[in-house]
């Protein structure tokens, strides 16, 4: 079933807030900006390591979707994401270069739940963005191989750190009590980041399968694989995960008829 989330360039009039300026953290490639509304909501841009997408990630008190929380992108031509933390909704993007493009000349962003009849739309700054995201941006994608010889000592995780939590169990997962063991090969780009996913083996559910890759592409990060002169190069990690169902919700109280 495709399902029904939508963001898409949108008319800058109908867009609500007023968006702040452009912020530029050059230290890890980030674009940013806050909107003056009654949802708090910010927005970021961030170039992905080994091509020319950019992550887009809108952070917002406004409660987003509710049910099956990973759609189909709409629009822009790619995958996205919701999810939940510290009492803020999440929308996680990829955007091509062109969709990235088209976003930034529309000067706003739509973003609809088709089925739930809920849109709501983004103004972008409208000032130009500062070059240098462009030029960030562009060293990442090219940067992201490293030295491009082969990796002699493969990526390693940085820590020990816990980067799935209960909380992230998805409620229709738990409604339909869906878990179980999953592994997924994650490319690693020389900074340390994820770069790519691929699930190679499956938790029986292609939502959740998706789900864990964007949660481990936002969170994992690695120490990075090594070629034969020590220099950090492109590898591969194969990461397992676990999805323990929580206990199913209980059964909605009798309704006492008089």
């Amino acid at each position: 079933m495709v399902a029904g989330l939508l963001l898409a360039a949108a008319t800058p009039a109908a867009a609500q807030g007023t968006p702040g300026p452009w912020r530029m953290a050059a230290s890890d490639c980030t674009l940013s900006y806050a909107v003056n509304d009654p949802e708090e909501t910010e927005v970021a841009f961030s170039p992905n390591a080994l091509s020319d997408e950019i992550n887009v990630d809108i952070g917002s008190t406004r409660a987003l979707l509710g049910d099956r929380w990973y759609r189909k992108l709409g629009g822009a031509g790619a995958a996205a994401a919701v999810w939940t933390q510290d009492g803020r909704s999440h929308i996680y993007a990829r955007l091509d270069g062109e969709g990235f493009a088209r976003t930034l000349a529309a000067g706003s962003i739509r973003v609809s739940n088709v089925p739930k009849g809920q849109e709501f739309e983004i103004p972008l700054p409208g000032a130009p963005v500062p070059p240098e995201f462009a030029t960030c941006a562009g060293a990442a994608a090219r940067d992201g191989r490293g030295s491009g010889e082969p990796a002699v000592t493969p990526p390693q995780r940085r820590g020990t750190p816990d980067w799935f939590t209960t909380d992230d169990y998805p409620g229709w997962a738990r409604r339909d009590q869906i878990g179980g063991p999953m592994r997924m090969r994650v490319t690693i780009a020389s900074n340390g980041r994820v770069a790519g996913c691929k699930v190679t083996q499956s938790v029986g559910d292609a939502w959740l399968d998706a789900y864990t890759c964007d949660i481990l592409r936002r969170r994992g990060r690695f120490l990075p694989a090594r070629d034969a002169q020590g220099r950090p190069t492109l590898g591969t990690y194969d990461y397992d995960h676990l999805w323990v169902p929580l206990p199913p919700y209980p059964p909605p109280p009798a309704i006492r008829r008089p």
